[in-house]
């Protein structure tokens, strides 16, 4: 993990002022929504760093507005047809409304450009960000003599002063995408701006995390703590018995016991045949090593396991406590980040994107399941490779419960 701004994509970029946005008590995110679709086919109309960032980013909606304020903004990025030619407004729920595709202009209507307009009516034009029935930003052309324009909907077009999307999308995070944000100057930027530039903003309800207990793991702990696992699926506990030779009724403690005088023989002699079921059970695959890997048989082992309890307030009910939610928490927290020291990305990447980076990242053994205690109140149980002096006690955690839907929050 490392916090090189540098590394960060333009898309990274984007993605995390949305998060950073989504977690101030004093800003609303009134939408949230964005596509998938893939952009091959747009590869020679866009110019290079445009396709660069549609493919990491195909369409995104952002909407907020800072409370007690008259300052709102908008990111409103049209997304791209994996046909090359149409355009897509996000919307939520992942759905899309089909709005004017790539084109001549002289197709988008009578109204469309004003006739002192630089845009020729056989020029191809692209609507790529805003909304027609307002304003936008346009390409005209394409490739790298591509041009940008903004837009209204009485018809006049203008040149951007910054003609590269690059430029535009970095002028778009330095001023907050407030109202405004486009133009070159205007009279009311600064007073937009005034309520995100606060210093120490106000964040929303924190989450209290408290490391309940740490056991360090020897391999003969390790084994307990699987067989304890087994046993919440009742085939994998009936796959266990029959391997250990004991009846149905037997205890866990008794099953631990009998499956560690098992384990404690010598590899070589263990049969690949007896196995198969657990091995296969457990670790998905049916051979004598995954089953000897798995439950470190003849092995060093030297992990740990810490017990969490998280008080989570702030959300609307039902909403999802997953595995990358927790992640971000462990991140969010000094004490707790040697939990995902060994992520790649960028720190903020983990802490504020559904990058697809982060939704593959798997860091740990094995993580126990997520419990609701009580309302707002989640357990889980998480293991890792080496000791930590973890202290025992509560921290507070800014995490985002949601980073696919920022209006998920409710205070």
């Amino acid at each position: 993990m490392h916090s090189d701004d540098s590394k960060l994509t333009l898309a990274d970029r984007l993605n995390i002022f949305m998060g950073k946005m989504a977690t101030r008590s004093d800003i609303k995110v009134t939408e949230h929504s964005k596509l998938a679709d893939k952009v091959a086919k747009w590869k020679d109309i866009l110019p290079e760093d445009m396709f660069e960032f549609y493919s990491q980013r195909n369409g995104i909606i952002f909407s907020y507005e800072v409370k007690g304020s008259s300052t709102t903004g908008t990111i409103c990025i049209l997304g791209l047809d994996s046909n090359g030619r149409g355009v897509n407004k996000p919307t939520q729920n992942h759905r899309s409304i089909s709005v004017s595709p790539y084109q001549q202009a002289s197709k988008f209507g009578e109204y469309f450009l004003d006739e002192s307009s630089t845009v020729g009516p056989d020029d191809d034009v692209l609507f790529w960000f805003g909304d027609m029935s307002g304003w936008g930003i346009l390409m005209v052309g394409a490739g790298e003599s591509a041009t940008f324009y903004t837009w209204d909907n009485d018809g006049f077009t203008k040149p951007m002063s910054t003609q590269s999307f690059t430029e535009i999308i970095e002028r778009g995070l330095e001023r907050s995408f407030v109202h405004t944000w486009q133009y070159d100057e205007h009279p009311l930027l600064e007073e937009y701006l005034a309520p995100l530039k606060i210093e120490n903003p106000p964040i929303r309800t924190p989450i209290q995390v408290t490391v309940e207990a740490v056991n360090n793991l020897d391999a003969r702990a390790w084994r307990a703590y699987l067989v304890e696992k087994i046993q919440e699926h009742n085939g994998n506990r009936n796959t266990l018995l029959d391997l250990i030779g004991l009846k149905k009724k037997a205890s866990v403690e008794e099953q631990i016991e009998a499956f560690e005088t098992y384990c404690s023989q010598d590899p070589k002699e263990i049969k690949g045949a007896d196995i198969k079921a657990l091995a296969k059970a457990c670790t998905n695959k049916t051979s004598k090593k995954a089953f000897v890997d798995h439950f470190k048989l003849g092995q060093e082992f030297d992990w740990q396991k810490i017990d969490l309890r998280f008080d989570v307030k702030g959300v609307k009910k039902g909403a999802y406590i997953d595995n990358s939610f927790l992640m971000r928490v462990m991140a969010s927290i000094d004490v707790l980040r040697p939990f995902v020291e060994s992520y790649e990305g960028h720190i903020d990447v983990l802490r504020y994107t559904s990058d697809t980076s982060v939704a593959t990242y798997w860091p740990y053994l094995i993580r126990a399941g997520i419990k609701e205690e009580a309302k707002g109140v989640f357990t889980t149980a998480w293991i890792r490779e080496g000791h930590e002096n973890f202290e025992l006690g509560t921290y507070t955690s800014d995490a985002l419960i949601s980073t696919t839907d920022f209006t998920a929050y409710t205070k």
